[in-house]
């Protein structure tokens, strides 16, 4: 089954002309040079990093909507590397931005898996990145806008294929390039959101004419401004909760 979601993405990718390739030359798509600008260490885009256990019916299909990848490598990798229990293992940094998703991710699945720790969390999702491509700025500095914009006509197509349940998305940038690619159906927000910091955000989308999904939204853990952890307490209230819900019909 994973295979097969494999090989759809794989053939979305090359319809659309955005496959991964080895080098800016081979890279075929018809943004590249508007989307490298001066950047000389451009890399081609990378494809959803999917769990092992992504389709396994005990949690609901959870993808995880990103920003752009703040460095990566000209390699033969094709898809968005995921995190590896040996990394939580070696004492991970709570503050960043990859252990923080792990943990938001846990905590959106806790009432399905009361057990389910951020290093296993790992195995549960597929991580998508709004903007394909990296640009290798210095300091991990956030990809132009225009990257944002020319890769937002991708990412409705790429969410049909991998079915999500429940999408999440980190960031203003995130969330934009997602809004107006589906219809919004209904706003499941409960009425105590907005109030005592918190922040939290869903929506019920349609992603075809008889599927539906739950979309959450939060701050970039790496906002400035600590605005994901004043908020972070609300998430824990509400998220659970709200995906619990939808997923069983309530």
């Amino acid at each position: 089954m994973l295979e097969e979601l494999r090989a759809q993405l794989n053939a979305y990718y090359s319809d659309h002309r955005i496959h991964p390739r080895d080098s800016f030359e081979a890279f075929e798509c018809k943004h590249k040079q508007e989307c490298r600008g001066t950047s000389d260490r451009f890399v081609s885009a990378r494809m959803p990093g999917i769990g092992v256990r992504y389709l396994e019916s005990g949690t609901p299909r959870l993808v995880v909507i990103s920003l752009d990848p703040g460095a990566e490598k000209q390699d033969a990798h094709r898809e968005i590397r995921l995190q590896t229990s040996a990394n939580f293992d070696k004492g991970a940094d709570r503050n960043r931005h990859w252990y923080q998703t792990h943990e938001m991710v846990a905590t959106v699945l806790s009432r399905f898996d009361p057990d389910l720790t951020p290093a296993m969390a790992t195995e549960h999702f597929a991580h998508v990145n709004s903007a394909k491509c990296c640009l290798n700025l210095p300091g991990h500095k956030q990809a132009p806008l225009r990257v944002f914009m020319n890769c937002r006509w991708y990412l409705p197509g790429e969410i049909r294929v991998l079915k999500p349940q429940i999408i999440l998305t980190q960031g203003d940038r995130a969330r934009n390039a997602l809004r107006g690619g589906f219809a919004v159906l209904r706003d499941p927000t409960p009425e105590a959101c907005g109030q005592d910091g918190h922040k939290c955000w869903a929506r019920v989308i349609a992603l075809s004419a008889d599927y539906r999904a739950l979309w959450l939204h939060t701050y970039h853990p790496n906002q400035k401004g600590g605005l994901y952890r004043h908020s972070l307490e609300g998430y824990r209230q509400c998220y659970p909760n709200l995906a619990w819900q939808f997923v069983n019909g309530a």
